[in-house]
């Protein structure tokens, strides 16, 4: 992707573009003017009008190029070229509520990668970290994989001096701080959201922490002694509620976050929890009248997807209709998906009733 000096550059060159035809055109208009108060006789605000139009062009430019220009630079993210674990990187600074960095891999002059590496929060918005005169570090670093996928979170706060650590010991920061240990010996106390267990010997826990709005980040753990020991594998690549979760052997398994669009959010991993990629399910709803909705005819997607499972050797997907108890049968329905090809896809097979 291109830098951002460049897209600024491109955005500056075509407002200049703009007032430079503008002022063109008033050129032109003057000139027809001219010509024209001397072989017409028309009425006497026609040529008014006709003669205040190169003024308003001119004027028209400059407001335009002002405008502009302000949007431009207000909007423009300051990058800086840093080295970064022994890596060159472009460093995008956006600061317009809060102060995020992000870091892209630096390609040339005008291009750089496009997913990004590794982001850094600082907190409230309006400067640049990077100025010297501020001198801050980040509240919290993020770091991803080449496909996007968080991999580490590093909450720098917890490193506070004596005077913050009574606030500490509270239960929400006891959560926050046990989720990010690499080894755990027990889950007692943090805030397990699921568990699964393919095998006998090998589950996988989701625990969850820095909640938000709707929001909370969930880290997997992998267990290979039946919950002795329990091993970080990975952060969740989404921070949404999720709503069920499942593992069909010791290599793959699926999240579901439910509700999210209007084909549902189904991630799935096969090599044991260490990446999430998402699944394509295909789309499917159902026509409702419903004067509880206040709507006619509507049509509601079936969104939250329950984990797969497999019977007779066949591969199922069960995904809810959340307005399915209004009006289109008593009871709860699902829409039945199918897989060829180990959950990477899933196709709609029919309607069911739980009950």
């Amino acid at each position: 992707m291109f830098r951002p000096w460049v897209g600024l550059a491109v955005a500056l060159i075509g407002v200049i573009g703009v007032c430079a035809i503008l002022i063109l055109l008033a050129i032109v208009l003057q000139q027809s003017y001219k010509e024209y108060k001397e072989v017409s006789s028309k009425k006497k605000y026609v040529k008014y009008i006709f003669s205040l139009s190169p003024l308003l062009c001119v004027i028209i430019s400059i407001y335009v190029f002002f405008i502009s220009l302000y949007i431009l630079v207000s909007s423009y993210d300051p990058e800086h070229l840093i080295i970064k674990d022994n890596k060159k990187m472009i460093a995008v600074v956006n600061s317009f509520f809060s102060v995020n960095v992000y870091y892209h891999s630096y390609h040339n002059l005008f291009v750089m990668g496009k997913p990004v590496l590794t982001e850094e929060y600082y907190g409230e918005g309006g400067y640049d970290p990077f100025d010297t005169e501020y001198g801050h570090d980040p509240q919290k670093t993020i770091y991803f994989d080449e496909k996007g996928n968080r991999i580490k979170v590093e909450d720098n706060q917890n490193n506070r001096d004596d005077q913050d650590d009574q606030y500490e010991s509270n239960d929400y920061d006891k959560i926050k701080r046990e989720t990010f240990k690499e080894e755990l010996t027990s889950l007692e106390g943090l805030d397990v959201k699921f568990k699964s267990f393919p095998t006998k010997e090998i589950g996988y826990a989701f625990i969850a922490s820095d909640y938000a709005m709707h929001s909370e980040e969930i880290t997997v753990y992998k267990t290979k002694d039946s919950s002795k020991t329990w091993n970080k594998v990975s952060i969740l690549p989404k921070s949404w509620i999720i709503h069920s979760v499942g593992f069909i052997n010791p290599d793959i398994g699926f999240v579901s976050y439910g509700g999210i669009d209007d084909r549902g959010c189904l991630y799935r991993t096969d090599d044991g929890g260490k990446s999430w990629s998402p699944v394509q399910v295909e789309k499917y709803g159902v026509k409702i009248e419903s004067e509880v909705l206040k709507k006619k005819s509507n049509i509601y997607p079936f969104t939250q997807a329950e984990s797969p499972y497999i019977r007779n050797g066949k591969w199922y997907l069960q995904v809810k209709q959340p307005h399915w108890e209004l009006d289109h049968k008593e009871g709860e329905g699902y829409a039945l998906y199918t897989s060829d090809d180990l959950g990477l896809t899933w196709k709609f097979l029919k309607e069911v009733d739980t009950e």
